[in-house]
């Protein structure tokens, strides 16, 4: 059984224990990055923020990705790809991606052609999950396959408008919301219950510290839909999760791509602890200088430069992050792009990136 506490409590006396090493260590290190600007002491004494570049070992777990993940990530190895990096087929005949895992075709075309399909189908075509014994023992059985020196994350993927662009592809879904919003909305309640059970779920697992809430609201040039459709069908079920995640001491990090800067103050307002900043879509210094230096970040170099610029280009990136980390010491900070490993741009980012903000564990 997945039980393990998330942190130890100080001593009642005031002295010390041997500082631990390993997987304790780490989550001591996650606790500073989840609680900027709190005061947190150990009964061996405190630790720095993690070095951003240096991140204590994570495991996502995903629950049912049958459902709840993006299709393309969905038994990869098994795809047969053409010269052109395209998959040949997807599961099913649909959910076909890029090599990269980049979605082309979502939904399920049978099925829903159209917004009115979609508003046909209701939400009664979507059972939602049962929060119980059976349901726990499922997520147990999920972070006992993590190793012992990783730290499980719980991630929820395809929560509201994502699991609607994976249930009925883009333009369905659009003209379904369009037409009958309210109709539609019902059919979100019925993702939001989904969620929420999960959630529930996820609160009786002691060792999983924090959740990863992705949904997708926003491109690169902002929100998908205008802020008043959020506030009615997505905010409030938002509100609910992260008071989920919270009554049992949980932190949630918020993970969209694209800009959702017009969203940021209902984000906050709702209570996420965190946020995924995609560089390439919103500045993060814009970001963190709206939400402040108690929220904790997820970022990276911009995917452009990762991508199509030069090392230098790299280098400017990880000066401009480490500056903005003087300021917000909880920061997270990837590579970015999709360039291999032995790309001159992803060898200046691993060198650089120790140059910059060092080599050990805690920040400097």
């Amino acid at each position: 059984m997945a039980t393990a506490r998330r942190e130890p409590a100080p001593p009642p006396s005031g002295l010390r224990s041997k500082r631990p090493a390993g997987v304790a260590l780490h989550r001591a290190r996650l606790q500073r990055y989840l609680n900027p600007g709190k005061v947190l002491e150990w009964s061996w004494g405190t630790v720095g923020y993690p070095n951003p570049v240096r991140f204590p070992p994570l495991q996502m777990i995903i629950y049912r990705p049958d459902i709840y993940e993006l299709p393309s990530h969905r038994h990869k190895g098994e795809r047969v790809y053409g010269g052109d990096g395209i998959a040949l087929v997807g599961e099913d005949g649909h959910g076909r991606a890029t090599r990269q895992g980049g979605v082309w075709q979502l939904g399920d075309r049978r099925r829903f052609e159209t917004g009115d399909d979609v508003l046909a189908a209701g939400p009664d075509a979507f059972p939602a999950e049962t929060f119980g014994p059976g349901l726990v023992a499922e997520l147990e059985a999920l972070c006992d396959t993590v190793p012992p020196d990783r730290i499980p994350m719980a991630r929820q993927y395809a929560t509201l408008v994502v699991r609607a662009i994976f249930e009925f592809d883009w333009e369905p879904f659009l003209m379904a919301a369009a037409t009958d919003p309210k109709a539609f909305g019902k059919i979100l309640d019925r993702f939001g219950e989904a969620t929420l059970s999960i959630l529930r779920g996820w609160t009786q697992i002691e060792c999983v510290p924090v959740v990863y809430l992705h949904d997708d609201i926003a491109m690169t040039r902002g929100l998908i839909f205008h802020p008043d459709w959020y506030r009615e069908y997505v905010f409030p079920w938002y509100r609910r999760f992260v008071e989920t995640a919270h009554n049992a001491e949980q932190k949630v990090l918020f993970v969209s791509d694209g800009n959702y800067l017009d969203a940021l103050d209902d984000l906050l307002d709702v209570g996420m602890d965190g946020f995924m900043i995609e560089a390439s879509s919103m500045d993060p210094a814009e970001v963190m200088a709206q939400a402040g230096p108690a929220k904790f970040y997820l970022t990276s170099v911009d995917n452009r430069v990762t991508d199509f610029g030069t090392p230098d280009d790299v280098a400017a990136q990880l000066r401009k992050l480490h500056a903005l980390h003087q300021h917000y010491p909880a920061m997270w900070v990837g590579r970015g792009g999709s360039v291999p490993s032995d790309h001159p741009n992803a060898v200046a980012f691993a060198n650089l990136s120790t140059e910059i903000f060092g080599d050990g564990p805690e920040a400097l």
